[in-house]
This record gives structure tokens, sequence and C-alpha cells, in this order.
């Protein structure tokens, strides 16, 4: 019955998956960047046609302008293997220079089979793998199918990469099989895991300090100085060969020490600002304050204040944001050696409108910082995976929110009525398979909250469609939605805070080197 429940879940997986790749994606038919789809794309162009030395270099083939590559090597390694498929397959889909902006029903068709198959191969295994574990049987006898479901039909990972288009399924998926071999009591094959997902994405840094610590306290609870220091070896010998492995067109190339810079350089982009579209953060939340407006200036001068332009467009992201794509524009100008009469003229006629381009300098947001995505809410959900076993309910509204708050981005690129099924259909399921949530012991307490915060979801929603924004601030309901989505996500880090505390005060201690196989019901009762 177990094993019908479970084809049965992967099964509705793959056709969900299947129907939302039918729908847009990020900047179809939008020239002249389009989108993440192209940016892809074009990293499978650049990776088959160029040495491994200048896939992060800027050159006459690799206009880093136009979608750089800015992942790490594994990521980059990736692209050349889905771009060898392709070349094999559709080779107009990664013709250098030939193939920018290529939209065609094969080109679609390869891409969207490309982020299925990937996430078939890494992400639904390592779920599987999870709610088999013993710890997944915590919840009762239907415990690991539930876990298996909530994991496979969470509607970010599916709205992002079979829709927005990208393959977060690989990182993500790899770092699940880290947590997997960490809760199976196999710390080498974690280091393993854990270190190619960063080599995928940097991102994956987010969960770093806890992987790190987790592995850490392994130990330093081993007793024996010389075990621990032999086990202590053993991890980061583990560690500095598959970082190694990933690097290795670049450390053996001609200049190692350049290639490597390159890299870096391109993996963490200091030159960006807090964020670069409607966020559901901090900071973009702060933005919206008066007294913390965050204004575009040049670093490390003071100036005196001006008065906000009169439609107050430096007072949202997106002001913002076109503020720093005109001084990109004088940038590129400039690097591609314009002619100084053409790039004063430019300035000009951007000055009245940014006021920070006045002194040719580019405008940033308070110090530079590694980038603040919208679809970076898709880490955070990878450990309240941990929490679905014994708060199932709680980890489904955090999937819903984390949607939610992507909503602006999905509306844009065509996938509104992708995103209304994606989000009804797992509502539903999960009303249907999990228990209620408690808030301080209390189920009632917990469904007013759950039913309080759905409910204004459900309004902002219902505004949007019905309600034009004002002229003056066109991006009004974008912004509700990044700061309603940030207050929720404040709350529910506090509480995943508190959670911990008290996890911390009742529940046994576990490592990666303590062995797997116990299950979070026999280690309370051996307490």
């Amino acid at each position: 019955m177990r094993s019908t429940a479970t084809t049965t879940t992967i099964v509705a997986a793959v056709l969900l998956r299947a129907c939302v790749s039918l729908h847009g994606y990020s900047g179809e038919g939008v020239p002249p960047m389009y989108g993440d789809f192209e940016a892809q794309r074009h990293w499978m162009e650049v990776t088959v046609n160029l040495p491994a030395e200048r896939w992060y270099v800027h050159g006459p083939d690799n206009d880093l302008q136009y979608w750089g590559l800015d992942y790490p090597p594994l990521s980059a390694h990736f692209s050349w293997a889905v771009g060898r498929l392709a070349q094999a397959w559709h080779p107009q889909l990664v013709a250098l220079h030939a193939s920018r902006g290529h939209e065609s029903a094969e080109t679609r068709a390869f891409m969207r089979r490309s982020v299925l198959v990937a996430d078939l191969l890494v992400f639904v295994p390592a779920a599987l793998a999870f709610a088999r574990l013993p710890a997944a049987a915590g919840g009762g006898g239907g415990a690991p199918t539930r876990t298996l479901a909530l994991l496979l039909l969470s509607p970010p990972l599916v709205l992002v990469d079979h829709g927005h288009f990208q393959y977060n399924c690989v990182s993500l998926g790899l770092a699940l099989w880290a947590l997997v071999a960490a809760l199976s009591g196999r710390p080498l094959a974690c280091c393993v895991a854990f270190s190619l997902s960063l080599n995928f994405k940097q991102m994956g840094l987010y969960l770093a300090p806890a992987v790190f610590c987790y592995l850490l306290a392994g130990v330093l609870r081993t007793r024996g100085v010389g075990l621990a220091a032999s086990r202590f070896c053993a991890l980061g010998a583990v560690t500095s060969l598959t970082f190694a492995a990933c690097w290795a067109p670049f450390l053996a190339s001609a200049t190692p020490y350049d290639s490597t810079l390159a890299v870096l350089r391109r993996v963490f982009p200091t030159s960006r600002s807090l964020y670069e579209d409607k966020v559901a953060n901090v900071w973009c939340t702060m933005a919206l304050l008066p007294p913390l407006k965050l204004k575009a200036g040049p670093p490390g001068r003071t100036r005196s204040p001006r008065p906000p332009p009169a439609d107050g467009t430096l007072l949202t992201p997106a002001g913002q944001a076109r503020a720093r794509g005109a001084a990109a524009a004088l940038a590129r100008m400039h690097a591609r050696r314009t002619p100084p009469a053409l790039r004063a003229a430019a300035a000009r006629a951007l000055a009245p409108r940014f006021p920070a381009l006045r002194d040719g300098v580019r405008p940033r947001l308070l110090p530079p910082l590694l980038p603040v995505h919208e679809k970076h809410l898709l880490l955070p959900l990878l450990p309240a995976a941990l929490l679905s076993t014994e708060h199932p309910r709680a980890y489904a509204w955090f999937a819903l929110l984390a949607a939610f708050s992507m909503f602006p981005l999905l509306a844009r690129d065509g996938l509104r009525l992708a995103y209304s099924v994606c989000q009804l259909a797992f509502g539903a399921l999960a009303a249907a398979l999990t228990p209620p949530m408690e808030v301080g012991g209390s189920a009632t307490a917990g469904g007013l909250l759950l039913a309080a915060s759905l409910a204004g979801m459900v309004a902002l929603h219902v505004a949007e469609a019905a309600l034009p924004p004002p002229r003056r601030y066109p991006d009004l309901h974008a912004v509700a939605f990044s700061a309603y989505a940030c207050c929720h996500l404040v709350g529910a880090y506090a509480a995943c805070l508190h959670a911990l505390w008290r996890t911390t005060a009742t529940a046994p201690p576990h490592t990666p080197l303590d062995g797997g196989g116990t299950t979070v019901r026999e280690r309370r009762k051996a307490e």
C-alpha cells in the first residue's frame, strides 16, 4: 500500500511539473536581454564553444554584460554537459553568437525536458530517501508518504524551475542528499554532497554554517584526541578533494591564479546591491519607511540631501533598479569605447532623472553586499522540510508563503494560472493530509493565525487583480506583496529560533558521527 502511494505521489509530481512547463518562462519574447531561460541557454553556448579558462572572462566571444556566467564551476560543467546534448540534438540552440535570443519549439522542448530530467535524477530521489529515513516515521504510519508529497508538490520549487526556468532542483537536491547522509550517519558522504551543492550554486552558503557546525559537533564529541583529529582530517580531505575536482580545469590552466580569481569575481560580485527587484526581505521593506529611505548615491562620499523626484521613482525598488540600469548602460558605453561626446550627452539626459549620475558614479544601496534574490526563499524551505515530519501544516504554510512572495515575478512570466492552480491544489492537499497546527499547545490559536495569514494573501491577490495601482506608485502591489511576506518571514524566523532553543533543551543531541537509523521518537525515549 505504501509503495502504491509513493508511486502515485511521484507520478503526480511529474505530471504537475509537465503541466507547469507548458506555460511561459522568464523573458519569453522580451529582447534584448530576455531572462533566466536565455541565461541558462547562453551558458550552454559559452561552455561548449570556449575553453574552460575563458568561461568567466570577458572577451569578444563572451560578453559578460550579456548573461555572463556567475555560478560556481559545477554549474558551468552542468551547462557544458547539457550543451553537448543540445549540440547533438539541436545545434542551433548553442551556436556561438548566432543563437543569442534563440527561441523555437525545439529549444523550448529541450530546455524544459532538461530541467525535468535533472529534477528526476537529483531532487526526487533525495526527497524519496529523506521520506524513507527512520526520522520521518516519527509522525505515524502515513508520515513518509505525506512528507514525500509535501516535498515534491511544493509550489515554489515547481514554479521556479519548471515555470520561470532554473535548475535549483540540482543544488537543492544535492543539499538534501547531504542532509540525508548526515541523518543516516554518513559524514563523508555528507561532505561530498554538500560540497557539490556549494559548487553548483553559491546560495548554498546559506546552509553552510549549520552543516559545518553539525559535522564539527560530531568531531568534538569524539572520545580520544587521536580519533577526533583523524575524523576532522578525513572530513577536511574529502571536502578539499571534492572542491579540487570541481575547480580542476581552472587550477590546471596556464594561469591558475588569474583563472581562479576570474571565477571568484563572477561568483561573488560584491559591486551589486542589497536587492534587485521587489524582494520579501528586510532591506526592501525598510525602503518603505520614510526615516529609512534607501536612496542612490556615490560610495565613499557624503552628499547633501536632495529632494526626491516628483514622481517618487527613487522611493520604490523599481525606481532604484531603473537607476542601476541607467548607470550600467553608461558603463557599457564606456567599456565599448563610445565617443566621449555621446557618453556625456547620455549622462546629461539621464541626470535630471537620476541625480546620482551627475558625478559619473554608479548608484548603490548602502554598502555593497551579495545580491538578495526573490528565489532565495527556496533555501530556507529545505531545512524547513526537516520539520515537515513533526510540523507538516506549518511547513505547508511556509511553502505557500514562499510562493506568494514570488508572485510578482511569476506573474511577469505569464504564470498566473499555474501559480493559482499550484497554490490551491497544495493548500487543499495540506489541509487533507496534515493535522492542525498548534500555537502554544492550542490548535484553535494555530488555526486562527493560519486563517488570518491566508486571508491576507487572498486579499492582496484580489486587490492586485481588481484595483490598478496609482500612477505615482506603479509598483505598489508588488511592494505590498513583498512587505506582507517579509513580516510573516520575520515572525516565522522568530518562531523557528524559539522552537530550536526548546528542542535543544529537551531532545538528546545527535551528530552525523553518532550513526543513523534512530527515529526521533526513539531518541526521546532514550533521553
